[in-house]
């Protein structure tokens, strides 16, 4: 099931309950929005970031443009 968090106000350990979720796609992770069971402060979003690969990618794109344009300057 969910992974045990700490709460960001009330500072005790609890198991989450979902409030949404965002479906993953091919570039982005799933987002989950969770609230604490205990107090209801709504929590800091979970995911939803780029996934490794296409931050790799990226690097790797930017890196062989960078390369290109310096090489064809001289």
């Amino acid at each position: 099931m969910y992974k045990q968090m700490t709460c960001s106000r009330c500072y005790k350990p609890m198991l989450p309950r979902v409030i949404s979720e965002k479906s993953a796609t091919l570039l982005i992770e799933q987002e989950s929005l969770y609230f604490c069971s205990l107090c209801g402060h709504e929590q800091a979003p979970v995911g939803g970031k780029l996934r490794g690969w296409v931050k790799k990618l990226l690097i790797v794109l930017v890196m062989f443009i960078l390369v290109t344009s310096f090489l064809y300057a001289i």
